[in-house]
C-alpha cells in the first residue's frame, strides 16, 4: 500500500517544510531528507521505511515479498509534479540491513529500469517484520528550482517463472463456463514458454476456449502477449481508496477532474477536491474504478495490467488445478459478511471458516461493497484461511473485480487484447486536450453518444462483492471462469459498476 511524505529542497539548501505520513497494510515511509549540492540535478532522497510480515523464499514456492518505490517532485513554480528518475546503477542506491535495494531487471522491464527500485529482504529462507530502517536512493536528471518531494511505496509478490496450466479440467455444466482448455478436450493448457506462438484451434494440443473466443480474423496469440510464464512482480492487494486518493492529489487540476470520483455509496468513503481529496478508509478497495482509471493510475504507477493468463498463474502456481477451484486452491468458499472494527485499520471478519473453504466477500449482503484488503490474513492464518493464491496474493477471488487484457474483443479493433505487451508505465499521464489518460497505447477506446466508451480487449476476473446476486453470478469468482459479462467489453459511460476495481503487475 501507499505511503507518502512531502518535504520541499531549493537552490539554497534543503528545508523541510511539511510532513505527511499515512499508513495502509502496515507500510510506513517517513522522516524524509533530500541531499544534494546547490543547483545540482542530482539529489539523494533518505526515509525510513517499515512494513509488516516481510518474507522471501528460496524453496518452493520461490516467491518474496517487496516494496515497489518511487518518487514525484512539484515544481513550486508551476504547480505540476513529475516523476523522478532515479540513477540506473543499483550500486547508487542503498538500505540498512536486513533490506537491499534490487532494480527490476526481469524480462518484464527489459533492462535496469530508472523509475522506482524494489526493497526487500537481502537474505533468503528469512521473514521478519521490518521497522524504521533506513533507505537512500540517487535521483538524477533532476530540473533546477524549488521542489516538493513525495515517496510512494506499493507492496509487490514476486512470482517466479515456471510452467502452469489455463483451466481447471472443469466442464461447462459445472458452472466454469469459457474456460482456457486443450483443444476439443476438457483437459487444461499447459503453458511452458513465454515467448511462443500459440496457436488457437479447436483441436487436440492447442488452446482453445468455449466461449469468448480469439476472433476468427486471428489463428494464433502472439510471442509478445505475456502469457504468465515468465516472472513478475504482482500488487499484493487491490487499488486502495487511499492510494487512489494519493494519486489523484499529484495529478494536474484538469487531470485530476477526469480521473476523481466521490464516494458515499457501496463504502466508497472518497471525498474533497483537487489537492485534497481524501478517505477515511485508506485501507478499502478501491470501487468504481473504470478501465482507464485503472490504466491511469498503473501508469502514473510505473506498473502495467495484468493479463487473464497471468491471473491463472498468479492463482494457482505450478501446480495441477482443482476442479472449480478459488484463488486459495480448493472449490469451498465461505462468504464473510460479519465485520467488527468496521471503517478502521483493524477491520476483519468472524464468520467461521470450516475445514477446506476459504474466505471471501462476494454474496452482497449487509456490507454491500468493498472490505479492507488484506482482511482475512494475519500471523496465524494459512493459505486458504487468509483467502490467498499460491504465491501470497490477497483477494485474487472475491472483494472487488479484476479488471485484466483479455484475449477475446467483440468490437474491431479485434486484435486490441492480443497484442498488448510487457510495455511499462512511465509516470506521467496526458495533459490538455484529452488530460488523465494512460499514454502507454495499453488499449484503445472510442465513444459516441448512443453507445458511451467503448473498450476493447478488456475482461473481468475473480468476481467483486455482488457477485451472488443481480445477475452476478458465483461461478465469476473461481479462477478459471470466464463467463462474467464486463460491461466493459461493450459499454462503459460515466463510471464503472461499484463493483470494480483492480491491481498492477510489473
Amino acid at each position: 500500500m501507499n505511503t507518502l511524505n512531502i518535504i520541499k529542497s531549493s537552490l539554497i539548501g534543503v528545508m523541510i517544510i511539511l510532513f505527511l505520513s499515512t499508513s495502509a497494510n502496515n507500510i510506513t515511509i517517513d522522516s524524509l531528507k533530500v541531499i544534494g549540492a546547490v543547483a545540482s540535478t542530482t539529489k539523494q532522497i533518505e526515509f525510513k521505511i517499515g512494513w509488516a510480515m516481510s518474507w522471501r523464499m528460496i524453496t518452493q514456492p520461490s516467491n518474496h515479498d517487496a516494496v515497489w518505490v518511487f518518487v514525484k517532485y512539484k515544481d513550486c513554480g508551476s504547480n505540476r509534479w513529475s516523476h523522478v528518475k532515479l540513477n540506473p546503477n543499483v550500486a547508487a542506491h542503498s538500505a540498512d540491513f536486513p533490506l537491499e535495494v534490487w532494480a527490476d531487471t526481469s524480462v518484464q522491464a527489459g533492462k535496469i529500469d530508472s523509475n522506482g527500485v524494489f526493497v526487500r529482504l537481502s537474505r533468503p529462507d528469512t521473514s521478519c517484520t521490518i521497522s524504521n530502517k533506513k533507505v537512500t536512493l540517487e535521483m538524477v536528471n533532476l530540473t533546477p528550482g524549488e521542489h516538493d518531494y513525495r515517496v510512494f511505496g506499493i507492496e509487490m509478490v514476486y512470482i517466479p517463472r515456471s510452467n502452469f496450466y489455463l483451466g481447471d479440467g472443469g466442464t461447462n455444466a459445472e458452472g466454469n463456463y469459457y474456460r482456457f482448455k486443450s483443444g476439443n478436450s476438457d483437459n487444461p493448457y499447459q503453458i511452458t514458454k513465454e515467448f511462443d506462438t500459440i496457436t488457437w484451434a479447436n483441436t487436440f494440443g492447442r488452446l482453445y476456449s468455449s466461449g469468448y473466443v480469439l476472433n476468427a480474423a486471428f489463428n494464433a496469440i502472439p510471442a509478445t502477449f505475456p502469457k504468465g510464464y515468465a516472472e513478475i512482480y504482482c500488487m499484493k492487494y487491490e487499488v486502495s481508496q487511499g492510494q487512489y486518493v494519493d494519486f489523484l492529489n499529484t495529478l494536474t487540476v484538469d487531470q485530476a477532474a477526469e480521473r476523481a470520483y466521490t464516494g458515499g455509496t457501496y463504502r466508497n468513503s472518497i471525498s474533497g477536491s483537487w489537492p485534497n481529496y481524501a478517505s477515511v478508509t485508506p485501507d478499502r478497495a478501491n470501487n468504481y474504478m473504470c478501465w482507464s482509471d485503472l490504466c491511469a493510475y498503473l501508469d502514473w504507477a510505473c506498473l502495467r495490467p495484468m493479463t487473464e493468463m497471468e491471473y491463472e498463474k498468479i492463482c494457482r502456481g505450478p501446480i495441477n488445478p482443482v476442479k472449480g477451484e478459488y484463488a486459495w486452491g480448493t472449490s469451498n468458499i465461505v462468504n464473510m459478511n460479519t465485520i467488527i472494527m468496521d471503517a478502521t485499520t483493524s477491520e476483519r471478519c468472524t464468520d467461521a471458516i470450516p475445514g477446506g473453504y476459504g474466505p471471501a466477500n462476494y454474496g452482497w449482503d449487509a456490507q454491500q461493497g468493498p472490505y479492507r484488503v488484506g482482511i482475512f490474513s494475519n500471523t496465524a492464518s494459512s493459505r486458504r484461511e487468509a483467502g490467498a493464491s499460491y504465491y501470497g496474493v490477497m483477494e485474487m477471488t472475491g472483494n472487488v473485480d479484476e479488471q485484466v487484457i483479455c484475449i477475446y474483443s467483440a468490437l474491431s479493433p479485434f486484435n486490441q487484447g492480443i497484442n498488448f505487451t510487457r510495455k511499462l508505465g512511465d509516470g506521467e499521464l496526458s495533459f490538455t486536450p484529452t488530460p488523465g489518460y494512460s499514454n502507454q497505447g495499453w488499449t484503445t477506446e472510442t465513444y459516441t453518444p448512443a453507445t458511451g466508451v467503448l473498450y476493447h480487449g478488456v475482461m473481468f476476473r475473480g468476481g467483486g462483492s455482488a457477485a451472488a446476486t443481480g445477475g452476478w453470478y458465483i461461478d465469476a469468482l473461481e479462477v478459471s471462469s470466464r463467463v462474467e459479462p464486463n460491461t466493459s467489453w461493450f459499454f462503459i459511460y460515466s463510471r464503472q459498476p461499484h463493483t470494480s476495481g483492480g491491481r498492477g503487475v510489473r
